[in-house]
């Protein structure tokens, strides 16, 4: 079974606090001040929505290293990165089911349609993929953790999510992979 550590304990705590404190109002607050910059600041507005967009999402954090990882004949890794990333995903559209939370000014998604908030999909899909890029590939962490990061805050950003479903979405995406990469679900399975 996998350890949990002091920062693990923290960063969950962290998280969990995130959530509640968006349920109590914290969400409200941080909506009004991204009304104020959002549509402001045209370079910063189309970054985001680059960071946003979910095919470059899944191309940079999932295509790209599943191939990289079958050139190399590192099979076992891509099973891990699309292990962790379903599960979060899947976790997460199930949260959205039970939570039905609207968005941020009942705003519309990419379909057009208002639809559940909260977790958030993105945070979760690009953090499971962070975490477990940055544990399989060490030296591309820091990137791959930043350009997570910055998924969610466009989420937040752009007013498609609040505060603490971004914190749900990698609350659930650190889960996963603690479950996949730490315990002995792999040796389970055979493939360690």
């Amino acid at each position: 079974m996998f350890e949990l550590n002091i920062f693990a304990a923290v960063f969950i705590t962290v998280l969990v606090l995130l959530v509640l404190a968006g349920f109590l109002g914290l969400d409200k607050k941080i909506v009004e001040l991204s009304q104020k910059t959002l549509g402001r600041y045209q370079f910063i507005d189309s970054f985001f929505r680059l960071c946003s967009n979910t095919p470059f999402i899944v191309t940079l954090l999932f295509v790209a290293p599943v191939i990289y990882s079958l050139q190399r004949g590192e099979v076992t890794q891509v099973f891990v990165l699309t292990a962790t990333c379903v599960l979060a995903l899947g976790a997460a559209f199930v949260g959205k089911y039970i939570f039905r939370r609207a968005r941020p000014l009942n705003h519309l998604t990419y379909i057009g349609q208002v639809d559940s908030s909260f977790p958030s999909a993105h945070s979760a899909g690009s953090f499971a993929a962070a975490f477990i890029l940055a544990f399989v590939f060490t030296n591309l962490a820091v990137p791959v953790l930043i350009f997570a990061t910055l998924v969610a805050l466009s989420r937040i950003y752009l007013q498609f999510h609040f505060v603490s479903d971004v914190a749900g979405g990698i609350l659930l995406a650190y889960i996963f992979t603690l479950f996949i990469h730490h315990s002995d679900f792999l040796n389970f399975l055979g493939l360690v």
